[in-house]
């Protein structure tokens, strides 16, 4: 049985009980490095429920795709939002260290995304936003599909492991990522 329309009319013209079923599509997703003279900050957040105990990683890599390096963050009680919003913040503030202004930001979630771009953040976070991203020539946003972001998802894990203001920052990559993201290899998402 294929879940088609005729299928269902036979299974219900003989009166034979039966449920539908999702089909699954494999959709095709790819990691891209940045651009060369650029820094990508792939970052994600994670809660114990929202709101929460929540941690935040951040992972910094160069054009080469080399692990520059990781940040978690421990936030305490906060929302899943307040999140993805300071792990970007605490990420550029980081950033500066190796003098490049040129960044790419690449996060798992778009209402996140849109909210940056607007400048439509709450008033604790807006003014930090506008002092950091004043050192950046040029920022431009990616949005990826958490199947292509397993990198951040393992740092925030760990992160929400840490006590709010704790900060871990790993030079390179740190030794409880198992895996990390490649150019030209596919991942798979199921829709």
């Amino acid at each position: 049985m294929f879940n088609t329309l005729e299928d269902l009319r036979i299974l219900n013209y003989f009166k034979v009980s039966h449920r539908s079923c999702k089909n699954s599509t494999p959709i095709e997703i790819y990691w891209s490095p940045p651009e060369v003279g650029e820094i990508i900050i792939c970052c994600d957040g994670a809660s114990l429920g929202n709101p929460g105990q929540v941690g935040a990683g951040v992972c910094f890599r160069d054009s080469n795709v080399v692990v520059l390096g990781s940040l978690c963050i421990g936030l305490g009680w906060r929302t899943k939002f307040y999140v993805e919003v300071c792990v970007i913040i605490y990420g550029l503030m980081l950033d500066k260290r190796w003098n490049i202004t040129k960044i790419c930001i690449r996060s798992d979630s778009m209402s996140f995304i849109k909210s940056l771009q607007k400048g439509e953040l709450s008033w604790e976070l807006a003014q930090r936003w506008r002092m950091t991203r004043a050192f950046y020539s040029s920022i431009r946003y990616i949005h990826s599909y958490r199947d292509a972001n397993f990198t951040d998802d393992a740092l925030d894990k760990q992160a929400c492991l840490l006590v709010e203001d704790i900060f871990e920052f790993y030079e390179g990559m740190p030794a409880f990522i198992q895996a990390i993201e490649w150019p030209d290899k596919v991942y798979y998402r199921f829709k």
